[in-house]
């Protein structure tokens, strides 16, 4: 059994890794903007609501790892912080399930899942040729769909009881 002391020293650990991810997240999108017209391979919204979601994004992600990093609110932060690792990877899944029911876009979704630019830069911009999906784009976008989750996982274990919080 693990002492009160190594679970917080985990907790911590995992609040500041996850905060540091938060804030990687929402540099890279301030210095490389996210296409509304890409997003919208993911999401089948009109693009001007994409466009300030796509604004929004990296101000949300910027606050959520600032106060991570600041252990301010953590509880709040972490459950808001799954909320919306299990956002992405929900959306992820219904790109690639809108993929799989409609061949003349199955490329170009899976593309844009699998080069999210979640990180950074997307990947080349997305295939509007109707062809099947590449095995190795399919892998690309199931393993984000797996990070985003166990992402998730790890914001709802530092939820747990929180010996060092402050909110």
């Amino acid at each position: 059994m693990l002492s009160a002391d190594v679970k917080a020293d985990i907790a911590v650990v995992l609040t500041v890794g996850l905060g540091l991810m938060w804030l990687w997240a929402g540099v890279a999108k301030l210095r490389h903007p996210l296409d509304p017209q890409r997003l919208r391979t993911l999401l089948p919204l009109p693009v001007p609501v994409l466009a300030v979601a796509a604004g929004a994004l990296p101000i949300v992600e910027l606050g959520l790892g600032v106060l991570l990093l600041t252990r301010t609110h953590v509880v709040v932060t972490a459950w808001f912080s799954a909320l919306l690792l299990v956002t992405f990877a929900g959306v992820q899944v219904a790109a690639l399930v809108r993929a799989s029911l409609t061949p003349t876009g199955s490329s170009a979704a899976v593309q844009a899942v699998a080069g999210c630019g979640c990180f950074g830069r997307a990947a080349a911009p997305v295939d509007t040729v109707p062809v099947l999906a590449a095995p190795a784009d399919l892998t690309r976008a199931g393993s984000h769909v797996a990070r985003a989750l166990v992402l998730a996982a790890v914001a709802v274990a530092i939820t747990l009881p929180c010996p060092y919080c402050v909110g």
